[in-house]
């Protein structure tokens, strides 16, 4: 006889007694028929409740019968019962709903249980339709998912399954409710930076950073200064239409269109604001503040969550412009100055009054401007600032006689080529000698003349 584990085995008995009058017959299982099996004395009814463990097995129940005469007999007989096995599905525990913040971290541990014997091994698997960046643990069941900017506001429904391994494999899922709030910017929106001569013309670009894909997108700009005039917005590229209105002076608004099929996201640039700049003597570094935002996603749905990174130009007139680089880490000072001028750096504890000023670098600059290096990258509180430096006019002195040996100190301009030259006399006509050509690279450059037992007359020259 075959049964499935966990059915119930029902067999009834018959025996008959050949004596007159009749025995009263008695049945009875002999010794090792299996837990839970049990037989009705009076009707032989034989049952047994499998279980989960009992399968797949075989099994021998010896039934017995035995009558009241004197001497009592019996008589037995074997029943062979196979429990075949059956897969059950595994118990997946219910998952509670959650709320998080975009750029949460969110981690569900779930739990499973299977009631086979042996136990099946499980595997946890998401069902189609889970948000962007779901991630799961198949062995563990653990469950992460960051939302990103662009993921909120949002109500999502997750379905997680857990699968046993058995010939016939069973599943189990459950659904839980994600609401996703809207807590960081959608998108960032980065204005360029720029130097150029007061009276010429350039621009900067504007370029957009997020992860959505945005139909339309606008914010304003805010200029700090009139010496930015004739603004124009141009697109970077054919697929985005532009548009440009002034609001009031120094503020407007820009707006980008994705034209046909195009959407605007990642990274990219968008486009570029040009502008002409005053000619003036004052140098100035014109702010232009990104602000006030909106962006329509695809279906028209409308986020003001976005932020932007202020641009500047740096209008050089006169005087130099000292800026600290912050998007670096070693946060190097950058120089702004007109091609050929002669600066000088100057650190300070304090800016206050009569306080000292102590001088670290001296350049010239070839063209607008010069990356450089602070003097202490670790310091606690610095001020910097940057000074015209005049020429200096060429000059030779004698320093000092050392070790029998003359030394002369050159100065010059910084960066200028002098020819330091040697006559015997000062005549007309008289032939002077190269002696060493040297570069004015510090406030002055000393060079040590051996003697040679003669009169000798010395002198400098620009290059």
């Amino acid at each position: 006889m075959v049964v499935v584990e966990g059915s119930t085995l029902a067999i009834t008995n018959t025996a008959s007694d050949a004596d007159l009058p009749h025995n009263s017959l008695t049945f009875s299982l002999a010794a090792g028929a299996p837990l839970g099996a049990s037989i009705d004395p009076t009707t032989g009814l034989l049952r047994w409740v499998t279980t989960e463990t009992d399968g797949p097995g075989q099994f021998n129940i010896m039934v017995q019968v035995t009558d009241n005469g004197f001497p009592a007999l019996s008589d037995e007989q074997l029943v062979s019962i196979t429990v075949t096995e059956t897969n059950q599905a595994p118990i997946l525990d219910q998952i509670p709903s959650f709320a998080i913040d975009e750029g949460v971290l969110l981690e569900v541990s779930a739990a499973a249980r299977d009631f086979d014997w042996p136990s099946n091994k499980l595997v946890f698997s998401i069902a189609p339709g889970a948000p962007a960046g779901v991630s799961l643990n198949p062995a563990s069941g653990t469950l992460t998912w960051r939302p990103s900017p662009a993921q909120g506001p949002s109500t999502n429904l997750i379905t997680l399954i857990v699968t046993d391994d058995g010939a016939m494999p069973m599943s189990a899922s459950r659904t839980f409710t994600v609401v996703v709030n809207d807590a960081l910017s959608d998108f960032t929106v980065l204005c360029g930076i720029t130097n150029l001569l007061a009276g010429e013309s350039g621009s900067v670009s504007l370029q957009i950073d997020t992860p959505a894909n945005f139909d339309r997108v606008a914010f304003d700009l805010s200029i700090t200064s009139d010496k930015l005039q004739n603004i124009k917005l141009v697109p970077a590229a054919a697929g985005i239409g532009t548009g440009l209105q002034p609001i009031y002076p120094g503020r407007y608004r820009c707006q980008f269109d994705a034209l046909q099929s195009d959407s605007i996201s990642g990274a990219t640039a968008i486009g570029q604001l040009q502008f002409d700049t005053v000619h003036q003597p004052l140098s100035e570094a014109v702010l232009i503040n990104v602000c006030n935002f909106e962006a329509a996603r695809s279906g028209a749905q409308i986020t003001q969550r976005g932020r932007g990174q202020d641009g500047i130009v740096f209008v050089i007139g006169g005087q130099p412009l000292l800026h600290v680089d912050s998007t670096r880490a070693d946060l190097p000072l950058v120089l702004y100055g007109r091609p050929g001028g002669f600066y000088e750096i100057q650190s300070s504890a304090s800016p206050s009054l009569g306080n000292p000023w102590t001088t670290f670098k001296q350049v010239r600059l070839d063209g607008n401007y010069i990356v450089l290096a602070r003097p202490a990258p670790n310091e606690q509180v610095v001020f910097h600032r940057a000074r015209d430096v005049p020429p200096t006019q060429l000059r030779l002195e004698i320093s000092k006689i050392e070790n029998g040996n003359l030394v002369l100190l050159i100065f010059a301009e910084l960066g200028r080529d002098v020819v330091l030259e040697s006559a015997s006399e000062h005549a007309p006509n008289q032939m002077w000698n190269k002696v060493i050509q040297i570069r004015i690279e510090n406030e002055s450059e000393s060079v040590e003349i051996v003697p040679t037992g003669s009169v000798r007359l010395y002198r400098a020259r620009l290059e």
